[in-house]
């Protein structure tokens, strides 16, 4: 473990393997295009971000039907939830997400903004998906959630 995301990786109870997926989860993409100017290559957190969605969206929906929600409508409605900005937001501030988010300094106030933090904490779970498997994502995940 790096020691800038140690704190991290322990309050996930998650240990990455290969570290450099979880530094794309927190390098925004205006941090590469400048590292790019300036002739260094590396990649941003977007794809994982997508990624990170649908990993979200399949462990709660699976909690929520462990614990016997079975109509569409009752586990679509619990499921926005959970994976609504404001509470991925809420999830990312108690991790204090926005200590490890890399940007540029023209870009560094919107470490705080809700959108950043929810789309970077998606980035993490997308990161953790590749780094282990299905199934110690959604240990990751549910705890966090309180599932």
């Amino acid at each position: 473990m790096t020691e800038k995301t140690t704190e991290l990786q322990t309050s996930m109870k998650y240990e990455f393997v290969h570290e450099e997926i979880l530094t794309r989860a927190l390098t925004r993409r205006a941090f590469v295009k400048e590292q790019k100017e300036h002739g260094t290559d590396c990649e941003h957190q977007e794809a994982l971000a997508v990624l990170g969605d649908a990993i979200l969206n399949v462990v709660i929906t699976g909690a929520l039907i462990n614990k016997s929600l079975v109509s569409k409508g009752e586990i679509t409605e619990k499921k926005k939830e959970y994976v609504r900005e404001e509470t991925l937001y809420k999830t990312a501030l108690g991790l204090r997400l926005q200590k490890y988010i890399i940007t540029n300094k023209s870009e560094e106030v919107v470490k705080e903004q809700p959108r950043v933090l929810a789309e970077t904490l998606e980035a993490v779970f997308g990161a953790i998906f590749l780094d282990a498997e299905f199934e110690r994502v959604s240990e990751v995940i549910l705890p966090l959630f309180h599932l």
